[in-house]
């Protein structure tokens, strides 16, 4: 019981495969996915010159917020979470969750998943020729900040809608579980 002035601390217990993701399934039983992990590449997925296009390009300029700021190790800006139950609020979100339903095409909500718990997190970066992004992964920055903990996205995908920016490198390697200066 919580003594009169004294704040409860909450511990979240994090379970990683032996990929160094947080299992997909249902509840504390997760069931094995059935995702497909390899890289691939869809070129044609999107088409500039389908009717939606601009739109995307205008919500991602309006939803942009990441800029590297002096002094800082990452980019400090917002990230959006649309679940696999949600209504798209914009056609970024519609895209995010078109993607969702592409990986989890043949797993039923309910069964393989959970709709509520599950679903994209997505951001913007609108980038000028002058820019730079350096070196990096993508991960749960927040749980690297509270507990060196290393937590990689289950799935990622990069979508590029104009051709400013610096190559995507994917890597066949399994990265560290924890930050190497917070590793006893």
């Amino acid at each position: 019981q919580e003594q009169a002035g004294q704040a409860s601390e909450c511990i979240q217990e994090i379970v990683l495969d032996e990929n160094g993701r947080v299992p997909a399934g249902l509840g504390g039983c997760p069931r094995p996915a059935r995702l497909n992990y390899e890289f691939q590449s869809l070129p044609n997925l999107l088409d500039a010159r389908h009717k939606g296009f601009e739109q995307l390009v205008l919500d991602c300029k309006t939803a942009f917020g990441t800029r590297q700021q002096q002094g800082k190790q990452y980019s400090t800006g917002d990230t959006y979470w649309v679940s696999a139950a949600d209504e798209p609020r914009c056609a970024l979100e519609k895209l995010a969750k078109d993607v969702f339903a592409l990986h989890t095409r043949g797993l039923e909500a309910g069964v393989d998943y959970e709709a509520d718990t599950s679903g994209a997190e997505w951001w913007t970066l609108v980038l000028q020729p002058h820019d730079d992004v350096g070196l990096h992964w993508d991960r749960d920055y927040a749980v690297e900040e509270d507990s060196g903990w290393l937590v990689h996205p289950h799935l990622g995908t990069v979508t590029y809608l104009t051709s400013v920016g610096g190559p995507t490198v994917v890597l066949s390697r399994v990265a560290p579980w924890m930050n190497a200066q917070d590793q006893c």
